[in-house]
């Protein structure tokens, strides 16, 4: 699945940010909602797995946090029959999700660590930088 703003040549933000002051509970139905639409789009679950992972790994770069996104994944798949669309991947929930939480933790680690030496290498020596 191609998503031309991928290509942009500057970053879009365009989910919400739960740094700010609004509804949390209901923001996370954001991940909810592209998760099943990239599931209708995606034929190989090796696509759907890596749309919904940069799309887990966005959020948790705003705030989000993983074992709630992973929880409602879980809680919208047992009461849902929309989450049905993704019965044709032929994986359970439980291993999509481990799938989506090992390599987002990878990727975030990367993320984070890449970020940290960047701000350290523009840092005058001698200059502590505050690690999150």
């Amino acid at each position: 699945m191609h998503d031309k703003r991928d290509d942009f040549p500057f970053v879009i933000v365009n989910f919400p940010d739960l740094s700010g002051n609004i509804p949390q509970d209901g923001s996370y139905g954001v991940f909810i909602a592209q998760t099943l639409r990239y599931a209708k789009a995606c034929a190989k679950y090796t696509d759907f797995i890596t749309r919904t992972l940069m799309l887990k790994t966005q959020l948790i770069k705003q705030n989000f946090h993983a074992k709630v996104l992973d929880r409602k994944l879980h809680k919208w798949h047992t009461r849902s029959d929309k989450a049905a669309v993704m019965d044709k991947f032929g994986h359970d929930m439980k291993q999509i999700i481990s799938d989506l939480t090992v390599i987002t933790t990878h990727t975030w680690n990367k993320t984070k660590n890449k970020t940290l030496k960047t701000k350290n290498r523009n840092q005058p020596h001698g200059s502590k930088v505050r690690q999150i």
